[in-house]
């Protein structure tokens, strides 16, 4: 049977894009946003983060529920973890990072990778979420493969040394997340409806 991919969107207006990027000189900020646990690929971050050893990388964690026995195990990895922020502190955290990262494991969509490239960030995620269908590797973001931290660390090292390219990149993103708004959503699963079923527009 015919099978039709359609995106979900992002609302442009809660997730704008930035208008400046992070002040330069500052530690090289990797955000997460979403379930703090294994599920999202939590230990492959952080193992990625120790393997890196820098003191200029911190890993910027917040979400609604956090794995506090799992995060217990990195007490030497710089971690800020907060729960529960409102809209608005979220986004400035998106705003002064540099790039974000959720490599899970499995996910329905990932609907935060999205909002994230909105914003004007470049993302690291695997292809068990919706990057393979709206990152293009090594434009918009990095896909890498599931627990792999060895390729997270890898893209970290490069990011420290790159910081003006994961800026374009984190540009580049925000024009591709501008294609995929809740309408445009809409009319591609109208679309796909009418093809399946043979009627016309």
């Amino acid at each position: 049977k015919p099978t039709c991919v359609v995106p979900y969107g992002v609302d442009r207006r809660r997730f704008p894009p930035r208008k400046h990027a992070p002040v330069p000189g500052g530690p090289l900020r990797v955000v997460w946003v979403g379930q703090i646990c294994q599920r999202k690929g939590l230990s492959y971050l952080l193992d990625a983060a120790r393997k890196v050893s820098s003191p200029h990388l911190q890993i910027v964690m917040r979400g609604w529920h956090a794995d506090w026995n799992l995060l217990a195990c990195y007490r030497d990895v710089a971690v800020d973890v907060q729960l529960g922020l409102p809209h608005e502190r979220l986004l400035q955290d998106l705003y002064n990072s540099d790039v974000f990262a959720l490599p899970s494991l499995v996910e329905g969509f990932g609907q935060s990778i999205l909002e994230a490239m909105s914003s004007g960030l470049p993302v690291i995620t695997t292809a068990n979420t919706c990057g393979a269908d709206i990152v293009d590797s090594g434009v918009e973001g990095f896909l890498v493969p599931i627990r792999d931290s060895e390729a997270i660390a890898n893209i970290l090292d490069w990011a420290l040394s790159n910081r003006p390219q994961l800026v374009e990149m984190g540009r580049a993103a925000a024009r591709r997340a501008a294609f995929y708004s809740w309408s445009a959503f809409r009319t591609r699963i109208e679309h796909a409806y009418i093809s399946f079923v043979g009627g016309q527009q």
